[in-house]
């Protein structure tokens, strides 16, 4: 069993930069997705527009499509990093905590 490694000796891992962006394309993606979801949504409930249903729909889609890949990414990033769950656990926890909108960080979530 290999002693976990300080959070100093994670971030200087070749693989940890390309954790954090994988993390950063997955909050610009759901954060820009969701919006613009929620608003062709209202947008067909009120008006009744096919085309903001389809919309939507695209949305949903490519905001799903998106997710599954970075997670997908995610996992290969993090067997890199190391093969133990512990420490996979925390470097997930240390990139995670590098992309948070402030707000949320702000906000204590």
């Amino acid at each position: 069993m290999e002693p976990i490694p300080t959070d100093d000796e994670i971030r200087a891992k070749p693989a940890f930069p390309r954790l954090i962006r994988v993390y950063r394309v997955q909050n610009w993606i759901f954060w820009t997705g969701l919006p613009l979801f929620a608003a062709s949504s209202i947008f067909w409930i009120e008006e009744r527009a096919v085309w903001a249903l389809i919309a939507a729909g695209l949305l949903a889609v490519g905001n799903t499509c998106g997710q599954v890949y970075g997670f997908t990414v995610e996992r290969q990033v993090l067997s890199e990093i190391s093969g133990s769950a512990p420490v996979r656990t925390r470097a997930r926890k240390l990139a995670r905590d590098n992309v948070t909108p402030r707000l949320m960080r702000w906000l204590g979530t």
